[in-house]
């Protein structure tokens, strides 16, 4: 019986973990899916296997854990697996700018969005090593590269998210791993639209991103594409680069849809 090769996606509930998670069962992998909602878990590896897909386990656990790297690795490695992938989609945003970010919320965001995608990453490449070698996808953002008013934590984090990429990709390239980021714009997932479930017109900030992102608001399958593409084999020319999926919001300092 052939070995079939495993795959970690942290986040892999809703949003772009699931779609990730789905492409790369549709091609075949077995996942192993981490989130720390254990309903929209238990949703996901039903529809995950109604679609024919293998899920390898489903952990409901938090990422800033030590141990949520071990115990995921050990269930990718479980049942004659190999573990030859890792997306890092788990994230977390704290709001605050300058003058108000508490420096707890700081630290909050920095132990998921940095040292949670560290820990993942050490726990998984000594498995891929073994095994000949691997791909890790950490999903950074458009604000990997710019500024956004009353988002400094998240800024900070996922700027560190794209740089421990391109380090981890010299550390690993020996090993026979590759390490990438995709880094998305504006996308529509459960974790947008609860950050802009308090604001006074969610509606009106939808309607802008559409008229301000060339391509408009994009699905997280967008995003799930690229790193299905960097996960596989089709990517094996690639480490230490930022894949850019943003609707071409980056393209230009300023666009505006017109009719």
């Amino acid at each position: 019986m052939a070995v079939q090769r495993a795959v970690i996606v942290t986040g892999g509930a809703s949003g772009i973990g699931l779609g990730a998670a789905r492409l790369l069962g549709e091609e075949g992998w077995a996942t192993v899916l981490v989130d720390r909602d254990p309903d929209a878990l238990d949703v996901a590896v039903t529809a995950l296997r109604e679609a024919g897909a293998t899920v390898a386990a489903a952990l409901p656990a938090d990422i800033r854990e030590t141990e949520t790297a071990e115990r995921a690795v050990a269930a990718a490695e479980a049942q004659g697996h190999e573990l030859r992938g890792l997306v890092n989609a788990a994230a977390a945003v704290f709001q605050g700018s300058l003058w108000d970010l508490d420096p707890d919320d700081l630290d909050r965001c920095h132990a998921v969005n940095v040292r949670g995608t560290f820990q993942m990453m050490r726990a998984a490449a000594p498995a891929m090593r073994a095994h000949g070698g691997g791909s890790i996808v950490n999903v950074g953002s458009g604000d990997s590269f710019l500024g956004e008013r009353d988002q400094l934590a998240y800024c900070t984090t996922k700027a560190g998210v794209l740089n421990m990429t391109r380090a981890a990709a010299m550390d690993a390239a020996d090993a026979g791993i590759r390490v990438n980021c995709v880094c998305p714009g504006v996308i529509d997932t459960p974790f947008f639209r609860a950050g802009i479930a308090g604001a006074r017109d969610p509606d009106g900030i939808v309607a802008m991103v559409e008229g301000r992102q060339p391509l408009g608001l994009l699905a997280p399958d967008a995003v799930a594409q690229a790193i299905a593409f960097l996960v596989s084999d089709r990517g094996a020319g690639m480490t230490g680069s930022a894949l850019v999926v943003d609707g071409g919001l980056s393209a230009s300092w300023w666009y505006e849809r017109r009719a």
